[in-house]
């Protein structure tokens, strides 16, 4: 396996073209000679969008005018999703097309150029048919050495929401998902020993896996990240790729106490463990679908981002562009490429600078092992009623993101 690895990287290097990458972005990279730690990394995240890569003509606009309407709005960070494993060649040695590669790289640069710190997402489950994830340390080692040049503010998110090709009843427990972290990492580091990484938890990617992470000690550029729509019910409401949403329909949401320290459930276990390991949180998703109530959708986004930056959270919204394969009421795109028009009222409470934010929430028990002991939902059961069900639960197939 090491010699299999050892021939993926030269091939790479060989066959990668340098690809055109900005005259700013260049010199950012060579100039760089200090990289962040990861408590200042996540800072650089701060607000952020999901921006959705629009290579190989997917239809989805142009990654100059989706950088442009981000930086208007003021965002200044991307989480920037591609399609790095289903661009891997499944037979030995497992190369990475070199053309998507170069094209990424022209991507990443646009956005560098335009002043964004950027988390540069594999946006794809892990399609090994034998359920190890042996592709994935080949993968990363490739794509490290590939993008060793970028400078210190593009980070590398090892992957999404972590899931086998296939049910949703695939998706990776933490037993299967840590042994994979541990393995990319010192592939990354190999090329790259002091890029951020960011290292979402297993089951999804939910609050409550971040506290089943095994990180490397002493690697302090890492960054745990989970994503939270919680609850199912009200945020994939109709979503057309959950079975059984059209039951959600009408789920509401307001601003109350009692939604409040709900959603601090969600997200406590996580903000402890981040206390005593003393690894940043970044919210890398979140959002309703646009099909849900108005009100609702402004009270759940404007109650997630209060707690989130009241335990210095770091967060991208899911997601800026609208989606040309979803109805305008099925979808979490908050800007419209094609008229220039924003959902006002979302982008509003996400840039809002409140005059009195909330005070640090989160409840952890003393001494090293109060987070050891997780509560991870189990069931892939769909609820059918209540917008607060009284645990966090899961819904098939999987996450939009």
């Amino acid at each position: 396996m090491r010699l299999l690895m050892a021939v993926s990287l030269v091939l790479i290097v060989a066959v990668v073209p340098d690809g055109p990458l900005s005259t700013s972005a260049r010199a950012g990279a060579a100039e760089a000679t200090a990289w962040p730690t990861a408590q200042a990394a996540n800072r650089a995240i701060g607000r952020g969008v999901e921006i959705v890569s629009p290579c190989c003509d997917d239809g989805s606009g142009t990654i100059e005018g989706a950088a442009d309407a981000a930086r208007s709005a003021g965002f200044q960070s991307v989480r920037y999703s591609v399609h790095l494993s289903t661009r891997q060649d499944p037979n030995p040695p497992h190369l990475v097309d070199p053309g998507y590669l170069t094209q990424i790289r022209v991507e990443v640069g646009v956005l560098v150029d335009r002043g964004f710190t950027v988390v540069l997402n594999n946006n794809d489950n892990l399609n090994d048919p034998d359920h190890r994830g042996d592709r994935s340390p080949i993968l990363w080692r490739q794509v490290a050495a590939y993008f060793a040049d970028l400078p210190p503010k593009v980070y590398f998110e090892i992957q999404n929401e972590p899931t086998w090709t296939g049910p949703f009843s695939t998706m990776l427990t933490a037993a299967e998902w840590n042994p994979i972290v541990q393995a990319v990492i010192p592939e990354i580091r190999a090329t790259n020993p002091e890029r951020i990484i960011v290292v979402p938890g297993g089951f999804l990617s939910i609050p409550m896996s971040v506290p089943l992470l095994q990180l490397p000690a002493g690697d302090d550029h890492l960054i745990a990240t989970f994503h939270n729509y919680l609850p199912l019910t009200l945020t994939h409401q109709g979503a057309p790729w959950v079975p059984g949403s059209e039951a959600w329909l009408g789920t509401t949401w307001s601003a109350t106490p009692e939604n409040m320290a709900w959603l601090q459930d969600t997200m406590n276990l996580a903000v402890c463990w981040s206390r005593i390991t003393g690894v940043p949180l970044f919210l890398g998703e979140f959002g309703v679908i646009s099909g849900a109530d108005a009100a609702s959708r402004v009270a759940w986004t404007r109650q997630v981002v209060q707690l989130a930056e009241a335990e210095h959270i770091s967060w991208t919204y899911f997601m800026l562009q609208h989606s040309p394969d979803f109805d305008s009421k099925l979808e979490f795109g908050i800007y419209d490429e094609r008229t220039g028009a924003w959902d006002q009222p979302i982008l509003d409470v996400l840039m809002a600078r409140p005059a009195s934010p909330i005070a640090a929430w989160a409840t952890c028990p003393s001494g090293p092992t109060a987070t050891t002991s997780v509560p991870i939902p189990t069931t892939t059961s769909v609820p059918t009623s209540g917008a607060n069900p009284a645990s966090p639960v899961l819904a098939q197939p999987s996450f939009t993101g």
